[in-house]
């Protein structure tokens, strides 16, 4: 019983103070545009952003169609992002003596370089509202 007051009180403040302060939290950012590979939409995986010099981040859904959007209650702040795309996460039963456990789905249309913050060579300057920005992944140069 204690447990479901609680539970009801925390999500009930959580929900009130979802919509307070915005207007005090100075410029935001929305990013919306498409991953392809070698010209055709990549149909699934993350984008991920990450602040150039720490502090925000963000990421977001691949469609079927390759378009991506971060929006988000909190927008970003303006400015430099490191860019990752990412495959999805799959359940891995492979291991029959142990239980399943997460792993990136192999995706050839998502070039391991692409994943890595290290070798990642994709970046997006955001200003403040709405920006669009695709961004074409290519194979590994062998």
């Amino acid at each position: 019983m204690f447990r479901s007051i609680f539970a009801a009180f925390v999500c009930g403040a959580l929900l009130m103070n979802a919509g307070c302060g915005s207007a005090d939290r100075g410029p935001q950012a929305q990013l919306t545009g498409k991953v392809t590979f070698s010209g055709q939409p990549v149909p699934e995986g993350i984008v991920q952003l990450s602040k150039v010099g720490g502090g925000a981040g963000a990421s977001a859904n691949i469609s079927a169609d390759g378009s991506f959007s971060v929006v988000l209650v909190d927008p970003l702040p303006p400015g430099e992002y490191l860019v990752l795309i990412v495959p999805p996460m799959i359940e891995d039963n492979s291991n029959p003596n142990s239980p399943p456990v997460q792993k990136p789905k192999e995706m050839e249309q998502i070039p391991p370089r692409y994943r890595n913050a290290k070798t990642s060579p994709l970046k997006v300057t955001l200003k403040e509202g709405a920006n669009t920005a695709d961004f074409a992944l290519e194979p590994e140069k062998k």
